[in-house]
């Protein structure tokens, strides 16, 4: 019996590893980075205090987070698209379609509500009341007073329509109580003290939006939010009734580039410091990405939000879960591509072995092509030779035992041509040099049978 021969080692074997080992390098993220920069906010607001919580998070696997102060959420936003910062808060509705090409979301993270704080004793529901009056709106670049003008612009008032300052979130709260300003637009958090004691300052009043819904339906990125009565001061019932606002929401946006793993553990801060519920907001309503997302969300971190941490992340360190499982996508990535590429390597090394193979066998048809054609008077001695070394060309042929069938039928051929040869020879022995030729006789004989008995055979030409 054969023994079964090992395919033989190729240029092309090796060159089809060697791509796949590039391709597997290729799909094999590398590891994440150890330092990112994430750009906040004012010092004394929201973002520069939540950008440390982030920080705080992040060391404990080893990731530092370098925050940079800024003017605002549309800094930020510049700086993401920049390239100059990592990650960054960014209030919604802020960002254009070019931003959304090069930015991805990673979850809403809490309410900024829009506060509007006006003095005198009559109370205001409508923003097209402020019409003439002096207004604070922000500094440039912050996410305030982008809203603010948004806002604005829908009540038809611009700086013809009435005064407007721009000025830092402490500075319009001075103004306000020195009564230089007539009413202040404020992005602050309810709990916040400085908002708690101007809420207390005399005279100065909390607007009630009673067209917060229509502000809702005109800018999908705003939320219409209801205060019950009391909820920011219970001792002092502050506000003195039902009142309703609108409110942004603050976003956790990162460059496209920021390595997966990074944004796994940004998100997972981000459900440990916004997870609790605040004066805005019910239970487990943030972080989420089930509200308004200006901002692709990663396939990763959609899985994340809806199924929760992957089993090796929950039960070992970050920097060894990350590690197993890029070991794994890198296997996975690897048989891949090999069952793909090696699919067709057998294939191709057959094609090539059976076309050695039909090249001698359409020699050996040709052969025997010639020798029925030429019959007793061919050149059996030359026919002898090219049998041979077709024969000699067959032997050397290495095949797998797969594939050893073609060569049999091969063999079988040149057993067929060598008969042929032998045949041949035996009807030259036989008739000697007046044998008449093959195909002569051939003919001869056919006539034979079919002539009638009492006919006689035609004169040959050799009586």
């Amino acid at each position: 019996m054969p023994k079964l021969r090992p395919l033989p080692a190729n240029a092309l074997t090796f060159l089809v590893i060697a791509l796949a080992c590039l391709a597997v390098w290729y799909l094999l993220k590398p590891a994440p980075p150890s330092r990112i920069v994430m750009s906040t906010g004012v010092p004394t607001g929201a973002y520069a205090k939540f950008g440390h919580r982030y920080a705080e998070f992040l060391a404990r696997d080893g990731i530092e987070v370098v925050l940079r102060p800024s003017a605002g959420a549309i800094e930020n936003l510049e700086r993401l698209v920049k390239e100059e910062v990592d990650v960054a808060f960014v209030q919604s509705g802020l960002s254009s379609a070019d931003d959304r090409k090069v930015l991805v979301g990673l979850g809403s993270l809490y309410y900024e509500p829009l506060w509007v704080i006006h003095r005198g004793n009559d109370p205001l529901v409508r923003l097209t009341q402020l019409a003439g009056k002096r207004l604070g709106i922000g500094l440039p670049g912050s996410g305030t007073r982008a809203l603010t003008m948004r806002m604005l612009s829908l009540n038809g008032i611009g700086p013809a329509q009435a005064t407007l300052v721009e000025q830092d979130v402490r500075g319009m709260i001075d103004s306000l109580r020195r009564g230089d300003l007539d009413a202040v637009f404020l992005v602050l958090a309810p709990d916040s003290p400085l908002f708690a004691d101007l809420l207390r300052t005399e005279g100065l009043h909390l607007m009630n939006m009673e067209r917060a819904l229509s502000y809702q339906r005109r800018l999908p990125e705003l939320t219409r939010v209801a205060l019950p009565s009391g909820v920011l001061d219970l001792e002092r019932n502050i506000p003195e009734q039902a009142t309703q606002i609108v409110a942004a929401t603050a976003n956790l946006v990162a460059s496209e580039k920021l390595h997966p793993a990074v944004q796994y553990l940004l998100v997972r801060a981000a459900q440990s410091i916004h997870g609790e519920p605040d004066l805005l907001s019910e239970p487990q309503t943030f972080p989420t990405i089930s509200t308004y997302q200006e901002f692709e969300v990663p396939e990763e971190i959609h899985r994340l939000y809806r199924e929760g941490p992957p089993f090796l992340y929950r039960h070992l360190p970050f920097w060894l879960a990350n590690l197993i499982y890029r070991m794994w996508v890198a296997a996975i990535a690897a048989f891949a591509i090999f069952v793909t590429v090696t699919d067709w390597i057998p294939k191709l090394f057959r094609y090539t072995l059976n076309l050695r193979v039909g090249r001698n066998y359409l020699s050996a048809l040709r052969l025997e092509d010639e020798i029925r054609q030429a019959g007793a008077s061919g050149d059996w001695t030359r026919y002898r030779e090219r049998l041979d070394t077709l024969r000699r060309k067959t032997a050397a042929l290495s095949m797998p035992l797969l594939l050893q069938l073609s060569k049999d039928e091969l063999q079988k051929r040149l057993d067929d041509v060598e008969r042929a040869i032998g045949q041949q020879r035996d009807v030259r022995s036989t008739n000697g040099s007046c044998g008449a030729p093959l195909a002569v006789r051939e003919r001869d004989h056919e006539s034979a049978t079919t002539r009638p008995p009492d006919e006689k055979p035609p004169a040959s030409g050799h009586a």
